[in-house]
């Protein structure tokens, strides 16, 4: 039988999917053809803005997936540290066959989300081997305010990779670096252990809504809130260095959508194959198919033709494609563990 999942995360998942796949699509197809941003697509960019924060709370899923993960183990037991290596070390295997197979060989070696899943992986467990849960929290606070410092710091190593995977770097070439992005990360993580908890739930989630909704608030007032795309280099550092304005815009969203999930989904049962359960469950597999085949798809495509209509079909058909990876996905998984006609959800 499947473990009991918690729904807010299943419904961030699902949500997240068709805002990837619209976003990924969106800035590919800028990418080779610039007209888009003609007058008579501006709507369409200016949505795809707002939904591009979807795309941004990626790490947050992954800090609610790692602590079920963890929580796995009786007691306050730790799993063993090799566990987590060779994850870690999976994860980013699968992260640099996908940017060789979407990319080509001159991106084999990008620093992706993968790859920043597998060290904040790493740097979670050694946490909580060492100290309280809460300093996952402090660590994410700190990550968020120390990375404008940090970046003025040690900007001259921006160009190496180890720069690249800790402050960012101003090209495209690698993205997700450790400051700012882990206190995402560190979000999810600690909103999914205070939720999930059946205790006092409702007091909780309203605290987290609340405290969510505060720091969007601010992040408004600043004007950082809105995301900025630079023309010339789309996935450079206005998207992957940010104010740290916007960054608490960021993780005000995800509490915001993780309370108001919790609140509106706790202990409901999900229809087997219906679009959240997929969609959450074939989140993984969708994101590294969709990378593959979306760009390739998208490059060939536009060689020929700068059709809006073929944008528009590109990604109604991932997102089809989603909804069928993931259904086979917990297909696979309700036969292999025997469970039964509905389960909760993640």
């Amino acid at each position: 039988m499947l473990h009991k999942r918690w729904n807010s995360l299943d419904v961030l998942k699902a949500i997240m999917v068709p805002g990837m796949i619209i976003t990924h699509n969106t800035i590919w197809w800028l990418s080779y053809h610039p007209i888009f941003i003609a007058d008579a697509m501006e709507g369409w960019f200016v949505s795809v803005q707002y939904i591009s924060y979807l795309v941004l709370l990626i790490p947050a899923t992954a800090g609610a997936a790692l602590f079920f993960y963890l929580r796995q183990h009786k007691g306050k037991e730790l799993p063993p540290f090799k566990n987590i290596i060779y994850r870690a070390v999976a994860l980013s295997a699968v992260g640099f066959l996908m940017n060789l197979l979407a990319f080509g060989h001159n991106s084999l070696w990008q620093w992706n989300v993968l790859q920043f899943f597998s060290l904040s992986m790493i740097i979670v467990y050694t946490l909580l081997a060492i100290a309280p849960r809460w300093s996952v929290v402090v660590a994410g606070i700190v990550t968020i305010l120390s990375a404008p410092m940090l970046r003025d710091i040690f900007v001259a190593h921006s160009d190496t990779y180890i720069g690249a995977i800790l402050i960012g770097e101003p090209t495209n070439i690698h993205l997700w670096p450790l400051f700012p992005w882990f206190s995402v990360l560190a979000m999810g993580f600690w909103v999914a252990s205070l939720l999930y908890n059946g205790h006092d739930y409702l007091r909780r989630t309203v605290f987290v809504v609340l405290t969510g909704g505060l720091l969007i608030g601010i992040s408004i007032l600043s004007d950082t809130f809105l995301l900025e795309i630079d023309f010339n280099n789309l996935w450079g550092e206005s998207i992957f260095t940010p104010p740290t304005y916007r960054m608490v815009g960021t993780i005000g969203v995800g509490m915001v959508i993780f309370g108001v999930g919790n609140f509106l989904y706790r202990g409901m049962s999900m229809p087997r194959y219906g679009i959240i359960q997929c969609f959450s469950y074939g989140l993984l597999y969708t994101y590294v198919i969709h990378m593959i085949l979306g760009h390739q798809l998208q490059k060939h495509i536009l060689h020929h033709s700068d059709s809006m209509s073929l944008l528009l079909l590109a990604i109604s058909s991932q997102i089809v494609m989603a909804y069928l990876i993931g259904a086979f996905v917990l297909h696979f998984r309700l036969q292999a563990s025997k469970g039964p006609n509905k389960i909760g959800a993640s």
